[in-house]
């Protein structure tokens, strides 16, 4: 009994055996293909592409400095500063006289300002007004006129007045009528201004 049954586990262990040998016979080709298709394109991952075979690796170029162009030399001419005559003998060109600054030390001329008390004028005082008599009014007016080279008074005002408008009328229209010396700076007339004091005095004042 126990010679079968161990003749029955040697039948099973070979064919056991004989299954797996064929197993292993008909499936190499398949699991070697699997495994070289993998190498493969884990090879075209990792490595370089190859250089085509016959192809001429074209020489690297040096690089060229950038062309700058050349400036042409300019001439500058220079002046002659000498000319020569047939005879050889330097003559010097005329050059221009420079001008030397001359500080005027002349004195500036004199100058004299417009007269108006000359007796040979005529030139009548202010006539005291009536009202301001009465009313005791007085003061003291200063008028500049503005004297014309033929004499004549072109324009005159208050520089200081007397307080009172009655007073400073009547000198002002006194002034305009009257004649003056122009003023001169050396000996040309020139118009020029003057201030002419007045004064307004009640008998019995100083």
């Amino acid at each position: 009994m126990q010679s079968h049954v161990w003749l029955l586990a040697a039948s099973i262990a070979v064919v056991l055996h004989a299954a797996v040998w064929f197993a292993f016979v008909h499936s190499p080709a398949t699991v070697t293909s699997e495994y070289m298709q993998f190498s493969v394109v884990d090879a075209r991952i990792m490595t370089a592409p190859s250089k085509p075979v016959g192809q001429a690796v074209p020489p690297k170029r040096k690089p060229q400095a950038a062309h700058v162009p050349r400036r042409h030399s300019q001439r500058i001419s220079k002046p002659p500063e000498i000319i020569k005559q047939a005879d050889s003998t330097p003559v010097s060109l005329p050059t221009t006289p420079q001008t030397t600054r001359v500080e005027a030390n002349t004195p500036p001329e004199p100058y004299t300002e417009p007269k108006y008390g000359a007796a040979y004028l005529h030139n009548p005082p202010p006539v005291y007004p009536i009202m301001a008599r009465r009313l005791g009014i007085s003061g003291h007016v200063l008028v500049r006129a503005e004297v014309t080279t033929d004499g004549h008074c072109r324009d005159a005002h208050i520089i200081k007045s007397s307080g009172y408008r009655i007073l400073d009328n009547t000198a002002l229209a006194a002034v305009k009528k009257w004649r003056f010396i122009p003023a001169t700076r050396g000996s040309e007339p020139v118009t020029a201004t003057v201030d002419i004091p007045l004064n307004f005095t009640l008998r019995g004042e100083s």
